[in-house]
């Protein structure tokens, strides 16, 4: 089991902390499968990946 600390002092966004655990190797469909068990509606996550100022993320 691999543990995460996230300490989001200065606040977070939703997509971003998405898109972080996207970019830290958590497979879109494992993501998908635990949010779908919030009992939210449903959704899709859409992912691709980006580069600005030669930062590369998604």
């Amino acid at each position: 089991m691999k543990h995460l600390h996230f300490d989001s002092v200065g606040g977070a966004s939703g997509d971003t902390i998405l898109a972080t655990l996207l970019d830290l190797g958590v497979s879109r469909d494992d993501l998908q499968q635990e949010l779908g068990s919030l009992k939210i509606g449903p959704f899709e996550i859409e992912a691709s990946p980006a580069r600005d100022r030669g930062l590369h993320g998604t």
